[in-house]
Formats: structure tokens, sequence, C-alpha cells
């Protein structure tokens, strides 16, 4: 657990979905340990809004496969809300869960401030994730 230096949040790009849909869809892709995020918080249509789904990558302690940069994968914690984020908003409840669990990472189980990113926010990393309309300016000035 103390190997974590950064949190990354990500949007699935997609407004369906769950732990177990990407889990089976990245081990399709070939990713030998399925998921490629730590945590999903849904939107109510696969799971429950604000739903925090906890994926194996966690559970087991296992480095990400949420980034292309391997090296940023080593060291962060991959957290995904449910939606596309360019085209729609996250839900309150969806924001509400993703500020707890951050709070709860970092004060309770790192015992850490850690650094935080939206996946644009990473150097190398071609994409809008996690979306225009995700409060990306808001995370940073709480977590930065």
């Amino acid at each position: 657990v103390n190997n974590w230096k950064r949190i990354v949040v990500h949007h699935s790009a997609i407004k369906y979905g769950n732990v177990k849909k990407y889990d089976r869809a990245h081990r399709e892709r070939g990713m030998k340990n399925g998921l490629a995020y730590h945590f999903v918080i849904g939107n109510g249509i696969d799971s429950g809004d604000g739903e925090i789904e906890i994926g194996p990558r966690w559970t087991k302690q296992l480095h990400g496969g949420h980034v292309k940069n391997h090296a940023v994968n080593l060291n962060s914690i991959g957290i995904c809300l449910v939606g596309n984020f360019e085209k729609n908003h996250p839900s309150k409840r969806q924001l509400d869960s993703f500020t707890q669990l951050v709070d709860w990472l970092q004060q309770d189980v790192l015992k850490k401030k850690t650094l935080f990113a939206g996946h644009k926010d990473l150097k190398g990393e071609q994409t809008v994730c996690p979306g225009r309309n995700f409060p990306l300016a808001a995370m940073h000035a709480r977590y930065s």
C-alpha cells in the first residue's frame, strides 16, 4: 500500500459498464490482469449511481493498466467514473463518491497526500479523458 504516489481519474467514455463488464473487455483486449482500474464508480445503469466498486487490482495491490505510460501505472491508482463526460456530466452521487474515495485513500489508507491528475494531465497521454464536463479544476484545487 505504500508505493502509491498518484491518483488518476478517468471516465469510461461510454454510458454502460461496471467492474465485471470492463474486466471482461480488458481481458479480451489482452490485459492479463483484467480491469485496468482499481476502482469504478457507477452511474446507475449497470451498478448503482455513485456505487464504488473495488476492482481486483486494488484487492491484490497490483499496478494499474489505466494509462499508456507503464511507469505511471506502477505507482498510480486508477479511478474510473462510468459515463462519457465529453457529452454528459457526472452525477452528484458519482462526484460525492469520488471525493469520499479519494479522501479515504489519502487520509485512512495511504496516510499521505498523493499527486492527483486527470488522465489528460499526464505527459504523453493523448486523450480528452476524463472529459470536459468532469470538474477537473475543482478536483485539482481540492487535491493538488
